[in-house]
C-alpha cells in the first residue's frame, strides 16, 4: 500500500513538472547496490556539480551508471595506505580484486584536469573512478542529474 502511494506520488509531481514548469523529468531506478538510493528524479544535466547524483556512460556497460561525483576539474587525488583523499579529505577504500577475482588498479596520484569529473558510490565493492579500469569520467559522458528520493 505505501509503494502505490510513493508511485501515485512521484507520478504526479513528475506530471507537474512535466505540464507547469516545462523541464523534462524522468524516473529512474538503480538497481545496483553501490548507491544507498533506490529510486531517483532525473533531468538532463548541464553544469556538473560536487556532490551530485549523476547518470552516465562508460564502456563496462550498455546501461547507464549511477554514481556520485566527488571532485571536480583542480582537486588532487591522493593515495595512502589502500585508501583514498581528494584534496587530502578521506572518501574510502581501495579494493585490489573485483567480487569475481579480477585484478583492480587503484588510480594513480594526479590532478583531475579540466571537463573531467571523479565519480563515485560508497559501496565497498563499488567499480568507480577509484580504479585506472574505470577512470575519470569526461564532462561528455555525463547524462543526467539524479535525485534521491529513497
Amino acid at each position: 500500500m505505501k509503494s502505490i502511494k510513493i508511485v501515485s506520488l512521484l507520478t504526479l509531481v513528475t506530471i507537474y513538472f512535466v505540464c507547469f514548469i516545462e523541464i523534462p523529468v524522468g524516473i529512474r531506478i538503480n538497481r545496483s547496490k553501490s548507491l544507498p538510493h533506490t529510486l531517483f528524479l532525473s533531468r538532463s544535466l548541464k553544469f556538473p556539480k560536487r556532490n551530485q547524483y549523476v547518470s552516465l556512460s562508460h564502456p563496462i556497460s550498455q546501461k547507464r551508471l549511477a554514481k556520485q561525483i566527488i571532485g571536480m576539474p583542480g582537486d588532487r587525488i591522493k593515495l595512502k595506505n589502500n585508501q583514498f583523499f581528494i584534496n587530502d579529505h578521506f572518501c574510502g577504500s581501495i579494493c585490489h580484486t573485483t567480487s569475481k577475482g579480477e585484478s583492480l588498479s587503484p588510480i594513480e596520484t594526479r590532478e583531475i584536469p579540466e571537463e573531467y569529473v571523479f565519480v563515485y558510490a560508497p559501496h565497498s565493492e563499488s567499480f568507480d573512478s577509484r580504479y585506472q579500469q574505470f577512470g575519470l569520467i569526461h564532462i561528455n559522458q555525463l547524462k543526467e542529474v539524479l535525485w534521491p528520493i529513497f
